[in-house]
């Protein structure tokens, strides 16, 4: 601690004090604790074969670790790249949930800045859409954003909304009949109707009252 904190009172108790800060990774930290719990069994000279045994489990969590390291250096590099390619226009990048959230993160910044979004947790459902709408690359998806759309999205008071709802938006608004007829699953009947959407809708040309006559699904009042 450096020499004008320990002149404050509250500081004084630690002078001259030393300490140590362990840095693990998790499998580290699993390998410690269960060590720690049965030290009394792993202790001492154990029997060859247990020995070899023991040392195997220690090589494989070794190499468990450094593999799931490595993986999220990989996920982490995805997320540079799709922001990148985002800002830059190169998006020939497979979608995937890394690929797409970075996206839309950075495509729709001014959305989640201005509190529309703030959920950008999706399932594979929204991909299955995605695939079925014909949409397999970032490119694909961006080339389809109409203008004016993330205005349009912000018009009304703010109401957050999850990450899906607004790339599904996107799908229907791009070509209604495709989405219902190709990558609608059917499981949902109704759209939350904030005015939002409503006049979104509208602005594109986007006929909800004929949606409702050929698909069965209406605006809901929450």
């Amino acid at each position: 601690m450096k020499s004008d904190r320990l002149k404050l009172p509250e500081y004084k108790i630690f002078e001259e004090k030393l300490f140590e800060i362990q840095i693990r990774t998790i499998l580290q930290h699993a390998w410690a604790e269960i060590e720690h719990d049965r030290n009394y069994k792993f202790s001492g000279k154990l029997p060859d074969g247990i020995t070899r045994r023991f040392k195997l489990l220690a090589g494989s969590l070794e190499m468990s670790d450094r593999e799931f390291n490595n993986i999220a250096k990989e996920i982490d590099s995805i997320s540079k790249q799709v922001e990148e390619g985002t800002k830059t226009g190169k998006l020939d990048i497979e979608i995937n949930s890394t690929s797409l959230k970075q996206y839309l993160e950075t495509k729709f910044e001014k959305l989640w800045k201005g509190g529309f979004i703030q959920d950008f947790n999706f399932g594979s459902n929204l991909l299955t859409e995605l695939e079925r709408f014909g949409i397999k690359t970032l490119e694909e998806l961006d080339s389809i954003i109409p203008n004016k759309y993330v205005d349009e999205l912000l018009k009304d008071d703010i109401q957050v909304v999850p990450a899906g709802s607004v790339i599904r938006s996107l799908l229907i608004v791009n070509d209604s009949n495709k989405y219902f007829e190709k990558s609608w699953d059917g499981k949902w009947r109704s759209w939350s109707a904030h005015r939002r959407y409503e006049e979104l809708y509208k602005f594109y040309g986007v006929d909800w009252d004929e949606i409702e006559k050929k698909y069965g699904v209406k605006f809901s009042d929450s």
